[in-house]
């Protein structure tokens, strides 16, 4: 069987300092207005410049890259366009969206209490009508017959996609802030 128009979505458990990376967003808030894009009563940054603060974070951004545009049996050189903070309270979340002009984006998760809110992507193929989940043997996460997938975030982990996968983020329903780090890259 073939899967045609597939989604590649790669996560993976990194290890690195979160406290470090917690003190480092809240810096980075308290020292800036930040803006508004996707995101609904949450604080974004502009886009951070690198520092030795974050090298760790970057040489396994770039690991993490490398290794999904090899999965995808992509070709080029890696450019990182842009990496941004998001820091959403209780009652943020990110409007559904996709990034444009480049090749790879995603997000690692610095804190993620629960109930935080999820990560979802939508189906651009109208599955729902006629491949109705009652259809499935597994009604609740059978990837062919879902409008959206959502993933629960985890700490320390990095989630990669397609940049023009559409996606959103729950509403954060506790009572602590989850704290995220955001990128989009190219290939020259």
């Amino acid at each position: 069987m073939m899967n045609l128009f597939a989604t590649p979505i790669y996560k993976k458990k990194l290890n690195l300092n979160l406290k470090e990376l917690e003190d480092y967003c809240y810096h980075n808030q308290k020292n800036s207005f930040g803006r508004k894009i996707s995101n609904h009563k949450g604080w974004q940054s502009l886009p951070i410049k690198r520092d030795l603060t974050l090298n760790s974070f970057y040489i396994e951004l770039l690991n993490t890259l490398n290794d999904y545009k090899e999965m995808v049996g992509a070709k080029g050189h890696i450019i990182l366009n842009d990496v941004w903070i998001n820091i959403n309270s209780k009652g943020s979340s990110n409007i559904a969206h996709i990034h444009t002009d480049c090749f790879m984006s995603g997000v690692f998760y610095v804190k993620t209490p629960k109930d935080c809110g999820n990560i979802y992507f939508e189906n651009l193929n109208a599955v729902n009508y006629n491949w109705n989940k009652k259809h499935f043997i597994d009604d609740v996460s059978n990837l062919y017959c879902n409008d959206t997938w959502s993933i629960v975030p985890e700490e320390n982990t990095i989630i990669v996609f397609p940049s023009w996968a559409k996606h959103g983020v729950l509403t954060n329903a506790s009572n602590n802030d989850r704290i995220s780090i955001s990128f989009n890259a190219s290939l020259s």
